[in-house]
């Protein structure tokens, strides 16, 4: 059996070949503080475990400890993949991305114990300058993370984060289309594919993902709900289906409101497989088809009236919630229909037209979009 050397940085090291989505073969490093816990790694990788294996209980000696034998980037790295393994891609990506971007560059070569608040906030002053205040405040939300458990497990005496002030960022106010914009909206030549997917983010609030991720079965049109349980995402192009929503929030009924319903019966008339909006093959659409897609229904709306700036998918699932506060519907059953964790976070956004409740939020919210929307195209109307 071939011994395994140590690193520089204490690990050892063993490489496996991996095959991607396309078929090619690809080396692997898989890494291991000791030899049991290297083993154990290996053991779990060759039964095709997609979650790290257990680690062992490994007694390093306090020299150790002392210098963690963890540099910045070295400890990083291991965080991301034995702590955040399952969370959300686009979570992930964002931790990967300040990691090898932002953060290894500038402290990744420093031992974890080595650095100092004072080191922390030179790097985030940097973009502070810039002006990059978003990016300052997930490089400062990423090491928070990674020195926490670092401190959690003993390799570090002392957390330098404490010390380092989270950025300040105040988010950009989102826009939501005026009911003149609405009226465009319903007025555009779209196909019935088209319409029903606008019509579907813009009368249910879903984020894109959960969207793309619907098949017939979500859609119960005799109770008159859609059912919210699952969302789409993309690694590289490939489409991925996660079997539950962003959060746990996310799992939730949404009325199917009055606008909405003929155009949903319309559309599934013509509906061949279960996917609700399939590709050419009839299976969930690539990240380059859904593209192509967005861009025949921004075309659309442009021509229709709308200006371009901010035609984005998220634009319709801020209107939705906009109409419901126009509506007075009560900011718990907007935060429902959302699937936002947060009541809070929906009440900073749109506080401007908070208002009391008092009639049925399904009712108000129909009422609202016949008397400004409906009602205005059927006089032939195009303006406030």
């Amino acid at each position: 059996m071939a011994r395994h050397k140590k690193r520089k940085d204490n690990r050892y090291i063993e490489f496996v070949w991996i095959t991607d989505e396309n078929g090619n073969k690809k080396r692997k490093a898989i890494y291991g503080y000791s030899m049991p816990e290297l083993n154990a790694k290996l053991a779990a990788f060759n039964a095709g475990s997609t979650a790290p294996a257990p680690i062992p209980t490994v007694v390093y000696p306090p020299e150790v400890k002392r210098v963690c034998a963890h540099t910045v980037a070295s400890w990083s790295l291991e965080w991301l993949d034995r702590f955040k393994y399952d969370i959300v891609p686009n979570t992930r990506t964002m931790y990967e991305l300040m990691i090898k971007t932002h953060i290894n560059p500038v402290i990744g070569h420093m031992y974890l114990g080595d650095v100092s608040a004072e080191d922390i906030e030179t790097l985030l002053g940097v973009h502070k300058k810039l002006g990059h205040r978003r990016t300052a405040q997930k490089i400062h939300r990423t090491l928070s993370q990674i020195y926490g458990k670092a401190l959690k497990l003993k390799y570090i005496g002392e957390n330098p984060m404490i010390d380092v002030d989270k950025p300040i960022y105040r988010r950009p106010k989102k826009r939501a289309l005026s009911s003149y914009e609405i009226s465009l909206v319903h007025s555009a030549d779209f196909t019935l594919k088209e319409r029903a997917f606008v019509f579907t983010l813009m009368y249910t609030g879903v984020r894109r993902g959960e969207g793309l991720a619907f098949n017939r079965g979500d859609f119960n049109m005799r109770e008159g709900i859609v059912m919210v349980t699952k969302t789409l995402y993309y690694e590289v192009n490939a489409a991925c289906l996660k079997p539950f929503p962003k959060s746990e929030a996310g799992d939730r009924d949404i009325p199917i409101f009055d606008v909405l319903r003929p155009v949903l019966a319309e559309y599934m008339l013509s509906l061949e497989g279960d996917v609700l909006f399939p590709s050419s093959k009839g299976d969930y659409m690539s990240l380059a088809v859904f593209s192509r897609f967005w861009n025949g229904i921004k075309a659309k709306l442009v021509k229709a009236g709308l200006k371009s700036e901010g035609l984005t998918p998220h634009l319709f699932r801020h209107t939705f919630a906009t109409m419901c506060m126009r509506a007075g519907i009560d900011l718990k059953t907007v935060q429902h229909f959302l699937g936002h964790a947060s009541a809070a976070f929906l009440a900073e956004l749109y506080l401007h037209y908070m208002e009391e409740g008092g009639e049925d939020a399904i009712d108000r919210l129909n009422a609202h979009v016949f008397k400004t929307v409906v009602r205005r195209l059927e006089n032939g109307e195009n303006a406030l």
